[in-house]
């Protein structure tokens, strides 16, 4: 054999070891990354919606409460009781949808991360390995900005529903001027837990977007169009001054 068509023998050798060695590592894998990418930022989105909706939720339930209350209340009480009641249903399923948006989060975080440290093994180049370990660890700290209000949020809710549902229970039985004088402590309390349920909403809400910016993939995200800012929103306490929601 020519020295010549030897090398390159070894070279054309060289070139299939290489090329089946990457196809292994595409192969080896089942849904591409970027379909988990997908899956973890719907996840976030969802989350982004049920803060939204959760902001709602209590709002509208603590409304409730302080209209039965008012000292100007001239409606049909039981009628209104039954609203609030209502009202409390509703708060308390919207926490549990709340709470339900962490498992599949943090699921999809993992499948990410996982399948990313995966690929980290498989590059020739440092470079390119450390930059997208790089780009992984500011993913990470990304989806743990998400995360973490978010669980406080769901803690903060159930404080929130602790407070509401024992005021359910206070006015079934007792719902006149005298015994709404004798809670206004606690009609405090409780709308101070909403304003701080409010805050933790909020925090997540802004983290999911700024996730959500900026691991959205190319083509899923209008770059162009400022985000909305919300107009604030008067919000009327029975017994205390009004103040403004963000």
């Amino acid at each position: 054999m020519k020295r010549g068509a030897g090398w390159g023998l070894v070279i054309v050798l060289a070139g299939l070891t290489s090329c089946s060695s990457l196809g292994r590592v595409f192969d080896s894998k089942g849904d591409s990354g970027l379909e988990d990418v997908d899956g973890l930022l719907g996840a976030v989105e969802r989350a982004h919606l049920e803060c939204e909706l959760s902001r709602n939720e209590s709002a509208a339930a603590l409304d409730t409460l302080h209209a039965i209350v008012a000292p100007d209340f001239r409606g049909d009480a039981i009628q209104g009781y039954a609203s609030l009641q209502l009202a409390l249903e509703r708060s308390l399923e919207q926490a549990a949808a709340l709470r339900e948006t962490l498992e599949p989060m943090a699921s999809a975080a993992q499948d990410v991360a996982a399948s990313w440290e995966l690929d980290l093994a498989a590059y020739s180049s440092e470079v390119m390995r450390n930059k997208s370990a790089t780009r992984l660890a500011e993913t990470t700290d990304a989806y743990l900005a998400v995360e973490a209000p978010l669980r406080q949020a769901c803690q903060a809710f159930d404080r929130f529903n602790i407070g509401l549902t024992d005021h359910v229970l206070y006015l079934e039985h007792d719902l006149n001027p005298a015994a709404v004088s004798a809670i206004e402590d606690e009609l405090v309390l409780l709308t101070e837990l909403q304003r701080m349920l409010d805050e933790e909403l909020e925090r997540s809400m802004l983290a999911a977007g700024d996730y959500v910016r900026g691991a959205a993939l190319s083509g899923q995200l209008d770059v162009t169009a400022p985000p909305p800012i919300p107009e604030p929103v008067v919000v009327a306490r029975a017994g205390l001054r009004d103040r403004t929601a963000p």
